[in-house]
């Protein structure tokens, strides 16, 4: 197995459990409230591995545009939450909340295109 799809499933793995998030509010369980709370070092770590993943397909010469789409929706997905946290606006985070399935789409398409 090459670096880069290792790369892609520890992307997917931070991505995942900063996607816990969005289950808070329905259960009690207290690992899934911790993994929770920790949801914006998961979605940079997400962010940071797939910059590394990019840069190391972009050596290889194995780019493909639903990789540079799922890196630009997670990059804008991170943008949107950081400036939610900065300025509380309700269209901040409805946009956030709306990119974050948006890159679980995209990552689909760019593991079976």
């Amino acid at each position: 197995m090459s670096f880069a799809r290792i790369l892609g499933y520890v992307i997917l793995a931070f991505y995942l459990l900063a996607s816990t998030n969005a289950l808070k509010r329905y259960t009690k369980n207290p690992a899934v409230r911790w993994i929770a709370s920790k949801h914006r070092i998961f979605g940079i770590l997400a962010t940071v591995t797939a910059l590394v993943h990019f840069i190391v397909n972009l050596t290889n010469g194995n780019t493909s545009p639903t990789g540079l789409l799922t890196l630009l929706l997670l990059i804008a997905t991170g943008a949107l939450g950081y400036l939610f946290k900065q300025k509380k606006s309700k269209k901040l985070y409805i946009a956030h909340r709306i990119t974050g399935p948006l890159v679980l789409v995209s990552v689909l398409l760019h593991i079976f295109l």
